[in-house]
């Protein structure tokens, strides 16, 4: 009886520690909680041409995060759900131009990777794709296509009065 309480225990000890590393990760672009919502400044852009605006993040109750990009005229470019353990993404609506088969599947794989990144995925160059991380943004590089992603988090207003 001895023996099957302590192999329990050593076991049920082993599966809280791996379940804590699984939760404890560090992504590059913030972690948005069932509250709150996170915005970004976000620009992707090819060699001639680019599509800016604010990127808009929100946690439903599942667990899957529902994102916005809406350009300064208010137009969404593109809305995307990501899953809970973030190694998917699910192109919803993307802007008539970009809403091209061959660009759909690139954009959608760079989004996956975008916001699956680590902090160990740093600088590691991953099927001709770079990510980095400046003072205050994170910046994808697409190597084989050419497209540059970044990320610049936006300051709450309440942030910029305390300053």
């Amino acid at each position: 009886m001895k023996t099957f309480l302590t192999r329990y225990f050593l076991l049920s000890s082993l599966l809280l520690f791996g379940a804590s590393l699984h939760a404890q990760k560090h992504y590059l672009v913030g972690y948005v909680d069932s509250i709150g919502r996170q915005e970004y400044k976000m620009n992707i852009s090819v060699k001639d041409a680019d599509v800016s605006g604010i990127l808009i993040m929100k946690c439903d109750s599942t667990g899957v995060i529902k994102c916005a990009l809406m350009n300064e005229f208010g137009i969404s470019a593109l809305n995307f759900c990501i899953s809970e353990d973030r190694r998917k993404v699910e192109l919803v609506n993307v802007i008539s131009f970009l809403d091209k088969w061959y660009i759909r599947k690139v954009l959608k794989s760079d989004l996956e990777y975008l916001f699956s990144a680590t902090e160990d995925d740093l600088e590691k160059e991953n099927h001709d794709r770079v990510i980095r991380r400046t003072d205050d943004s994170v910046i994808l590089e697409n190597k084989k296509y050419n497209i540059t992603y970044t990320l610049e988090e936006l300051k709450d207003k309440d942030d910029d009065v305390a300053q």
